[in-house]
C-alpha cells in the first residue's frame, strides 16, 4: 500500500505545475505569438471578436489582417543596440582560469560564445520578461579536479523560456536566503 501510496505522490509531482506557471501560461503564450508572428499569432486568434460577428465573418477577418510582426522588430533592435559593444567582464581571482576560457568560447556546450548566449538570454527575456538560466556540471565520478578536466566535465549554461519551466520550489536557508531545490522543465 505504500508503493502505491509513493507513486502516486510521484505521478502527481510530475503532472502538476506551479501555481505561477498555470496562472501565466496563457499569457505567456501569448507573448510567444506575438514575437513569432505570422501564422502563429494568426492561429492563436487575438483579435478581439466584434458584437454579432458569426465565426465565419471572424475568420474571414482573422486571414484579412496583415500580420507586420513589429514584437520582433523592436526585439531585435533594442537587442543589437544593448550588444553592440562586447561587455567587459572582471572574474578578479578567476582571470586566466582555463574552465573560464573554456565557457566564455562555449557557454552551452553547444558552440555558443557567451556574448551569443548572452545575446539570445536578452532577446529571450525580452519577449518574456524574464528566463531561466540553470548552471550545471555533469558528474563524471571524478575525485580530483585533474580528473573532471582530463573528462572534459565543466559548467555550462542552459537557456529556458517561462513555458519550459512547469514547476519550481524554492527553500529558506539557515543563512536566510532562498535555494532553488526542485526544478520541472520540459
Amino acid at each position: 500500500m505504500a508503493e502505491l501510496q509513493t507513486f502516486q505522490n510521484a505521478y502527481l509531482q510530475a503532472t502538476s505545475g506551479n501555481t505561477t506557471y498555470s496562472r501565466n501560461q496563457q499569457r505567456w503564450q501569448f507573448l510567444l505569438a506575438s514575437f513569432t508572428g505570422g501564422q502563429a499569432y494568426r492561429e492563436g486568434a487575438y483579435l478581439q471578436r466584434y458584437a454579432l460577428e458569426s465565426a465565419a465573418e471572424y475568420a474571414a477577418r482573422l486571414n484579412n489582417t496583415p500580420l507586420d510582426n513589429q514584437c520582433r522588430s523592436l526585439i531585435s533592435l533594442y537587442t543589437s543596440f544593448l550588444f553592440r559593444q562586447n561587455p567587459e567582464r572582471d572574474f578578479g581571482s578567476l582571470e586566466n582560469n582555463p574552465t573560464i576560457e573554456d565557457i566564455l568560447e562555449d557557454a552551452d556546450l553547444d558552440g555558443r560564445s557567451m556574448n551569443a548566449f548572452m545575446k539570445d538570454v536578452a532577446q529571450w527575456a525580452s519577449v518574456f520578461g524574464h528566463v531561466w538560466i540553470c548552471v550545471a556540471k555533469p558528474n563524471v565520478g571524478a575525485v580530483t579536479l585533474a580528473d573532471e578536466m582530463s573528462a572534459g566535465a565543466r559548467p555550462y549554461l542552459s537557456l529556458y523560456n517561462p513555458l519550459a519551466v512547469t514547476d519550481w520550489r524554492w527553500a529558506r536557508q539557515p543563512n536566510g536566503g532562498y535555494q532553488l531545490e526542485y526544478i520541472k522543465y520540459v
